[in-house]
């Protein structure tokens, strides 16, 4: 047993690392958002002029990005067995937006939807582990997208730039082959098998004296894939659909955004700018990859052809509808269920 004298370093060592911690978080984010303020600037200057954009494909940017939301929300149904509608969407968007606030906010995003979920009467082990499902198709997509894309983007660099269409055939085929690799994945162990031998030897190239067991990766994917694999038994068709209807949503609030422009980009670059901005809001850095999605995405839009002028704008458009509304609505929504807690509590 622990004497009580020795309790008390202990405990106040504690809070000084989560401190230091938090500190050390809050240095690097600075830092990044310096690194990348002409980008974001430049972004955040465009703002006043996205009052004289089309609005009819403002409104189809959003109706897109809705499409990503409902698939987002069909992946979460699936996992957690079919509970309420309202249930899904609430916690989901009151554990985005809290995930989108904070430095690496994953871990806060995902306390937030245990303790909704919990409210609601779902079991905690069972939320978790729909958690962890969840989480592996979706953030398993983000992953997958450059790996379509870039083949994609190279067969369609003969494509007219100014045809809006070879973009749509372009998204088209992503979405396709996103859904037939999901499939995959979830029906035989050969793609998770080849993508664990390629990470551990690239490790190993990277840190050969590091010491590791060899074909531990390949056995921890191949068990988060089985988790994923029970907990959508009889709906994997719908799941690696709906898996694949998120970024197809967001690829979709894209193009809109820059029809309402009026920018003609070559539409491989559009693709390859899509997926690079994917995975640059995965940059755990900044809240939401603040900085690194609006530097990556215009960047690679003015080299696809559009005025740099305009590839800052579309980016504010694009900002405005994949990442703040989300983030005011999750907010609201958060707020509103708290209060509504406490008023049952009282």
């Amino acid at each position: 047993m622990t004497p009580p004298e020795a309790a008390g370093p202990v405990s106040d060592r504690m809070p000084r690392q989560r401190l230091a911690w938090r500190g050390v978080v809050l240095a690097v984010s600075g830092a990044s958002v310096y690194l990348l303020w002409p980008a974001l600037s430049g972004v955040l200057e465009s703002f006043h002029q996205l009052r004289d954009l089309d609005p009819s494909w403002m409104m189809g940017s959003l109706g897109a990005q809705a499409v990503a939301f409902v698939s987002v929300w069909t992946v979460w149904r699936l996992v957690l067995g079919h509970i309420a509608w309202g249930t899904v969407i609430r916690t989901q968007l009151s554990s985005n937006a809290v995930s989108l606030v904070v430095p690496a906010g994953a871990a806060a995003g995902a306390a937030v939807q245990l303790n909704l979920l919990g409210r609601a009467g779902i079991d905690r082990d069972r939320a978790r582990s729909s958690l962890a499902a969840s989480s592996f198709l979706l953030t398993g997509s983000v992953f997958l997208l450059p790996l379509v894309a870039l083949p994609l983007a190279l067969l369609s660099e003969t494509a007219d730039p100014s045809r809006f269409s070879g973009a749509l055939w372009a998204g088209a085929a992503m979405s396709v082959l996103m859904a037939l690799a999901m499939i995959g994945v979830l029906r035989s162990d050969r793609p998770l098998r080849a993508v664990g031998r390629f990470t551990e030897a690239l490790q190993h190239r990277l840190h050969p004296h590091e010491e590791r067991v060899d074909g531990a990766l390949t056995v921890r994917l191949l068990a988060e894939r089985d988790r994923v694999r029970v907990a959508v038994a009889e709906h994997k068709v719908t799941a690696a659909l709906a898996t694949a209807g998120k970024p197809t949503g967001e690829y979709l609030t894209l193009l809109c955004v820059l029809a309402a422009v009026g920018a003609n980009a070559d539409p491989s670059l559009v693709l390859l700018s899509f997926a690079a901005s994917e995975v640059a809001g995965m940059i755990p850095l900044t809240p939401g990859g603040i900085g690194f999605v609006e530097a990556g995405l215009s960047g690679m839009l003015v080299l696809g052809g559009v005025d740099r002028g305009d590839a800052f704008l579309a980016t504010a458009a694009y900002r405005l509808v994949s990442f703040w509304l989300p983030l005011l609505i999750g907010l609201v929504v958060y707020t509103s269920s708290g209060l509504a807690a406490r008023r049952r509590r009282t």
